[in-house]
């Protein structure tokens, strides 16, 4: 799963080192006639876009989700310019920040029934 050997290699790196990878990311060439070897348009902000697939691919398998919010959150201050301008992109991180409401939903409601059966135990105990 190549999406768990990138979420490793940024778990390498230190805050400013990780912070270069995001802005390596950009693509300052906005030639819209670039193709790939399979003659397809090449978007420029395709790697913005694989990105945000290792994100969403990290959230939907639970995988390192606290540090996959730390990460977006210095990717957003570096490419949300970008995101915004780009209907794709906004509708890719809209699916991420659905998907990220989820997992913490379900994580909150766990929370919360651990909390009501303490309450609980702690009223019987004091009976």
């Amino acid at each position: 799963m190549k999406f768990q050997e990138i979420i490793k290699y940024l778990k390498t790196l230190s805050p400013s080192g990780i912070e270069i990878e995001f802005i390596s990311l950009s693509s300052f060439d906005v030639d819209k006639d670039q193709t790939d070897p399979k003659e397809k348009l090449i978007s420029p902000n395709a790697t913005i876009s694989k990105m945000m697939g290792v994100f969403e691919k990290c959230i939907e398998a639970n995988i390192d989700c606290d540090f996959v919010q730390a990460m977006l959150n210095v990717f957003l201050k570096k490419h949300s310019d970008i995101i915004i301008e780009d209907v794709d992109l906004t509708d890719k991180m809209v699916e991420i920040k659905d998907k990220m409401d989820g997992k913490f939903d379900k994580l909150e409601h766990l929370i919360n029934g651990n909390l009501c059966m303490t309450q609980y135990f702690a009223a019987v105990d004091n009976f």
